[in-house]
């Protein structure tokens, strides 16, 4: 019985290195960014940076148009392309959870050429990269997650127990939207993010997702926890989570009721919570 397992992880094994190969043979050379998935800087008038960070799998389109808003209010804004977004799902694939760290302090360098100051808004995954950076830049003031994933529900951690074994088998899998996403979009897909999810991307989304729930307990910068309720992909008790662990004398939990994951994209509440955001950046500084 134990040779039949052992062949079969050999197996296993083989396919997984056979399919990875193939897939950086796929993507060599420079690859395009998707039309609507470029990153974004808009400099503006007041010397407060505001950093967008996008999602898991999505890209800094989802965020136009709160940088739009924020743009108006006159903040310097910048949304980046993480690596392994806006391209391929094969890219993602390949790219790991550091790449997207570095990539949001550079981000951050970026815009404190040209401000005194930087505040991060970041989106789902977007939220965890702030977490992570803040703590150790002096210059970020403030950080505003939105739909940031901290706590696993049950669904989602028995695809955790799978997961190791999954993405040797399965390479991608197809994105499912709920049904209130359709019923607010109309639509069954998005142009701004990939509708096929890389596997081996999720394993270092669930890393950044720990590195972050590290950093919360030593967060004392101010902190706005922004939150669907209900939300439909992720545990809700994740922003209660945020707010209760973090020791920050400043901070803020906002409910969204009735919305999707997406708040940011939401267009029933999108402009009351830009609004939202603009005021508490305005009121830290």
């Amino acid at each position: 019985m134990i040779e039949y397992i052992l062949a079969f992880i050999a197996l296993v094994t083989i396919y997984d290195h056979i399919n990875f190969f193939l897939i950086k043979r796929r993507v060599k050379g420079r690859v395009k960014i998707q039309k609507g998935c470029e990153p974004i800087f808009l400099r503006g008038k007041k010397k407060c940076g505001v950093l967008l960070l996008h999602g898991f799998s999505s890209s800094p389109g989802e965020l136009k148009s709160l940088a739009k808003f924020l743009h108006s209010k006159s903040f310097t804004v910048h949304a980046p392309l993480l690596p392994g977004h806006g391209t391929t799902p094969a890219m993602l694939a390949m790219t790991k959870w550091q790449q997207w760290v570095s990539a949001t302090e550079e981000a951050v360098d970026r815009l404190l050429d040209d401000c005194s100051e930087v505040w991060i808004v970041g989106n789902s995954m977007g939220g965890n990269l702030a977490l992570i950076t803040a703590n150790h830049r002096k210059k970020v003031k403030g950080v505003i997650t939105v739909s940031t994933p901290l706590v696993f529900n049950t669904k989602q951690n028995l695809v955790r127990l799978v997961l190791p074994l999954m993405k040797r088998i399965k390479f991608f899998q197809k994105k499912k939207y709920s049904k209130r996403f359709v019923k607010r979009f109309g639509k069954t897909k998005r142009d701004d993010s990939y509708n096929m999810i890389p596997l081996r991307g999720l394993v270092h989304l669930i890393r950044v997702v720990k590195e972050s729930k590290k950093t919360v307990l030593f967060i004392k910068k101010p902190l706005m926890v922004c939150q669907a309720n209900p939300d439909d992909i992720m545990d809700i008790s994740s922003a209660e989570f945020i707010y209760h662990t973090t020791p920050s004398k400043k901070k803020k939990l906002l409910w969204v009721p009735n919305s999707i994951h997406l708040v940011l994209l939401d267009p029933l509440h999108k402009k009351k919570v830009y609004k939202r955001i603009e005021g508490f950046i305005e009121d830290g500084r």
